[in-house]
């Protein structure tokens, strides 16, 4: 009995060890950086004037962000007042993170180099000013749009009042007051992690550069349906298609439809946007980019559709996608025509030739350099703007069918889907707006020896960011 309790006490006093050992150790490393805002709510946020603020759900490592569209790269009156105070001065360093559209940072740099400036306050009167020289701005490595900020809190170019380093409580960027500079794009702009630390985090360090593994599995029965985005390297997220921002459509009498986000129906994130086309007529689906984006590097475009029913691709006389760098149809054109791209998938080949419902998701990949055909001058893949798809001219008994679309991503060798590698099929092309054609199919409809071609659907807008989900690297902080 006595070696019994003997033993417990030395559990007893082993374990208090441990514990007064572990305890300030955790306490320690706890305090080497200061939560202010996860970016993941508007509470506190205040925008008085252009587009409103609203909450991303593609955050840079956390369930959200905060941005908004802007012209001009002109970013103002936003506030972001901290719901409860916070005690900074045991820190050395202010770090956020920010989303722009790829080179829309270095264009305000440039041509707002006075302008820009962070400010943070204890009180309306009480703040510091830190211009663009003492702001430290680094792109995270292979991401074109997430960059790290950071100041030194000693380190100020001015100072109102008496600002209280032990009671935080505001937070302003702004990249200009002056007037817009019409040589800074438009596009969009995200904060996300705002911390106070000990020591600036080094966007080299190996722990910020740690990719997420996202594994997109389809409905469709296919082995080669699935694509593996564990190693995005040499790959650009275009969009996850989360939001109908930057989409618009057009029904056989050429009235505007609204293009839905589908929460339940999709391959990746958190939805996917489409339109149902009545008596398979869909005029067509746009998408148009803030701003143009270059995809000149790239070798593929690979996305994920899915279709209801099948009929419609047999029935209409008019089927294509269609990327330019004009901002519109028809002009600086590369096209694929009738049953082209969507013979690049062996599986939807067979199910489409069955007709009749799907209900299924297919992956598409196609080579960006060789189109199946230009149009007024060809496609100028450094300033691809426009994208759209239709089917048109169907027969009177075709039914309605849904399309959605999911996972649009720009890739080199060796990434994705290695499945669609088939010749596409020669088609029809089109005059645009009317969606008659100006070329006749095939009679057979059978593969052509033409080349592969690469579909190229910019969404620098889309909140993603393009897809950030897969791109952005992930820091563990307290």
């Amino acid at each position: 009995m006595k070696k019994q309790i003997l033993a417990i006490c030395t559990m007893v006093l082993f374990t208090l060890v441990l514990v007064t050992g572990i305890l300030p150790a955790m306490a320690e490393q706890e305090n080497e950086s200061l939560l202010i805002s996860d970016c993941s709510t508007l509470d506190g946020w205040v925008k008085t004037g252009g587009n409103a603020l609203t909450v991303n759900p593609n955050g840079w490592t956390s369930v959200g962000a905060i941005g908004c569209d802007i012209n001009s790269g002109a970013f103002r009156t936003a506030t972001y007042t901290i719901p409860q105070a916070k005690d900074v001065s045991g820190y050395t360093h202010l770090e956020w993170d920010m989303l722009f559209t790829p080179g829309m940072w270095a264009q305000i740099a440039e041509h707002y180099a006075d302008n820009v400036f962070l400010k943070i306050g204890s009180s309306t009167g009480d703040t510091r000013t830190y211009k663009l020289d003492k702001i430290t701005a680094v792109a995270y490595q292979g991401n074109d749009y997430w960059h790290h900020f950071s100041v030194t809190l000693s380190d100020y170019t001015s100072t109102a009042g008496n600002f209280n380093p032990s009671a935080l409580n505001t937070f302003i960027f702004v990249t200009t007051e002056g007037a817009p500079s019409t040589s800074v794009m438009n596009g969009q702009l995200r904060f996300d992690n705002i911390y106070a630390t000990k020591e600036a985090v080094s966007t080299t360090d190996p722990t910020t550069n740690t990719t997420e593994s996202v594994t997109i599995t389809t409905t469709s029965s296919s082995a080669d349906q699935s694509i593996n985005k564990a190693n995005p390297s040499g790959a650009l997220w275009l969009s996850d298609c989360d939001q109908a921002d930057g989409w618009t459509s057009r029904d056989a009498d050429s009235n505007n439809v609204a293009v839905t986000v589908d929460t339940a129906l999709k391959t990746e994130g958190a939805a996917s946007v489409g339109v149902t086309a009545q008596g398979g007529v869909l005029k067509e689906i746009v998408y148009k980019p803030v701003s143009a984006l270059n995809v000149s590097s790239y070798k593929y475009i690979e996305f994920d559709m899915y279709f209801s029913d099948l009929t419609w691709f047999n029935d209409c006389g008019g089927v294509m996608i269609e990327m330019t760098s004009s901002g519109t149809c028809d002009q600086q054109s590369n096209r694929i025509a009738q049953k082209g791209f969507m013979n690049k998938n062996s599986e939807f080949a067979s199910d489409a030739a069955a007709g009749g419902a799907s209900g299924k998701w297919y992956h598409f990949k196609f080579e960006l350099a060789t189109p199946q055909s230009q149009v007024n001058g060809g496609c100028d893949l450094t300033k691809v703007n426009y994208f759209r798809f239709y089917s048109v001219q169907p027969q009177a008994t075709t039914p309605d069918y849904t399309m959605r679309i999911d996972n649009i991503v720009f890739s080199t060798d060796a990434y994705g889907d290695e499945g669609g590698s088939e010749n596409i099929t020669s088609g029809t092309t089109s005059d645009g707006d009317s969606g008659a054609t100006t070329g006749t199919n095939p009679s057979d409809n059978s593969p052509a020896t033409g080349v592969p071609f690469a579909i190229a659907p910019v969404a620098v807008a889309f909140s993603s960011a393009l897809g950030l989900k897969a791109l952005r690297k992930h820091k563990n902080r307290t």
